[in-house]
């Protein structure tokens, strides 16, 4: 959680400030990411031990599974909602029917969406309980 965190934590700053991008700060960046990319693991166990009372692991497997694949397609619809939001508020132009869109646009639509994300995040990582490996 602390890597995953500080991975995007860092990743938001660099999308603030272009500036601060330079090949040490990419390798920490990388390496951060490569010692938090296990914790997906983490949420199937939790998946499991939280179900096993109920005898349905494998649909909660598979729902946390269908919820993994389905953020990208939610998240799309939001960034998108977010630019055309921005883009009409700012009455931006057309050229050829077609929307353009500047670079403030994808700034008001990331800086909306990963706070909202990383808050989600922590608050439902405080929620959970601790099942010192035993199943619920």
């Amino acid at each position: 959680l602390i890597s995953d965190f500080t991975l995007t934590f860092l990743l938001y700053l660099m999308y603030l400030d272009y500036d601060l991008l330079n090949e040490y700060v990419v390798f920490g960046i990388m390496v951060i990411a490569g010692s938090g990319g296990g914790n997906n693991s983490i949420i199937f166990t939790l998946a499991r031990e939280y179900n096993t009372s109920n005898k349905c692991e494998e649909t909660a497997t598979g729902f946390i599974n269908a919820l993994n694949l389905s953020a990208g397609l939610i998240s799309q619809y939001v960034i998108g909602y977010l630019m055309d939001y921005h883009w009409r508020s700012r009455d931006g132009i057309n050229i050829n029917g077609e929307r353009v869109y500047i670079l403030e646009d994808y700034n008001f639509a990331f800086s909306c969406v990963i706070p909202t994300c990383l808050f989600i995040a922590i608050i439902t990582t405080l929620l959970l309980k601790e099942t010192h490996g035993r199943n619920l």
